[in-house]
């Protein structure tokens, strides 16, 4: 090709008479260097007709360029072929793996979302666990305090001390009576008593005891005792009926909270239940979710590499940059040699 456009450029050249220019011939004579720390390669052949030989000399350059332009549009043509076949079996088996897991469904048809939720099934689960404990634990809390109410219902002021609250350490069950009779009150109308008693008895070193001063003063000491005593019954009636109270509210926690228990020990055996019955089904399931996910990634991968193949040799992406250099020689008579680069 190269020879065949310099003859067409150049008719009758001289620079290989009395022969014309054959393979031979510029295998003989034509040099090629590439640069020591460079990609230049220099084309040169040394030649009397510096035209004709410059002429040479470009056309082989363009003949090897063209070569090499086609060898690189055909590499990149075969390597394209080889990738977008693969991309068309991985399209294949990602379809295939797709229509497997929907085969799968449809086969068991009493699964659904919960295939691919299996982990959150497991999680919700664990959650009813750790509440149940929290449930039996406050059933066991509630059935000591009302067997320690039990043992001291005839000690309703011993129960009132200890405070037994509604199970979350805050408020108190029942609120205890505020007692009327108390150690200060109590101390306050014995003095009054005990006063009134020392009064009662200057007045009888100089009175008889039915005088009506006297007699006064007894029915002051007699009230005082009177209004004490029924404080004291109040109190009685009052801590009686926060016994019972108490138990009464004790009892009716107890069974509240083996309620909430029951309820959520029924709500964590349908959710192991449900588990048993998915995770088998999970596991196949997620088999072919891996072998859905290792297609598409296979895929992408295919994809990414033909967008980085360019068959078109006019779009620029070169595989092989190559720069030239034509070295033209003018050789005189006398053996020296002028070069133009």
């Amino acid at each position: 090709g190269a020879i065949a456009s310099f003859e067409a450029e150049v008719p009758g050249a001289q620079i290989a008479a009395p022969g014309r220019v054959t393979v031979p011939w510029l295998k003989y004579r034509l040099k090629a260097r590439v640069g020591a720390d460079n990609d230049i390669i220099t084309v040169s052949i040394d030649s009397l007709h510096r035209d004709e030989a410059c002429a040479l000399v470009n056309q082989v350059v363009e003949g090897y360029q063209q070569f090499q332009r086609k060898m690189q549009q055909n590499s990149a043509t075969e390597l394209y072929g080889i990738i977008d076949k693969d991309r068309r079996r991985y399209e294949k088996e990602y379809e295939d793996a797709l229509q497997a897991q929907d085969d799968y469904r449809k086969q068991n048809t009493g699964l659904g979302p919960e295939l691919t939720n299996v982990d959150a099934m497991r999680t919700g689960l664990a959650a009813l666990q750790e509440d149940l404990q929290v449930a039996e634990r406050a059933v066991l809390s509630a059935e000591a305090d009302l067997a320690t109410a039990e043992t001291l219902k005839d000690q309703p002021g011993v129960l009132a001390q200890m405070r037994i609250d509604q199970g979350d350490g805050n408020m108190a069950l029942v609120p205890a009576p505020t007692p009327l009779s108390t150690p200060q009150a109590e101390a306050s109308m014995l003095a009054q008593i005990e006063a009134l008693e020392l009064e009662r008895e200057d007045l009888l070193i100089e009175l008889q005891p039915t005088h009506w001063r006297v007699e006064a003063i007894d029915r002051t000491i007699a009230a005082s005792r009177a209004r004490m005593e029924e404080l004291r019954r109040i109190d009685r009636d009052e801590l009686d009926k926060f016994g019972t109270a108490l138990l009464g509210a004790l009892r009716q926690r107890v069974a509240f909270a083996k309620i909430a228990a029951e309820q959520l020990r029924s709500q964590a055996d349908e959710a192991q239940t449900a588990l048993y019955d998915v995770d088998g089904h999970a596991v196949e399931f997620g088999k072919l979710t891996a072998r859905a996910e290792r297609a598409k990634r296979a895929l992408d991968a295919t994809y990414s590499e033909l967008q980085r193949i360019n068959i078109d040799p006019d779009a620029g992406k070169k595989f092989l940059k190559m720069n030239s250099s034509v070295i033209c020689v003018q050789l005189s008579k006398t053996g020296n040699s002028d070069s133009t680069e």
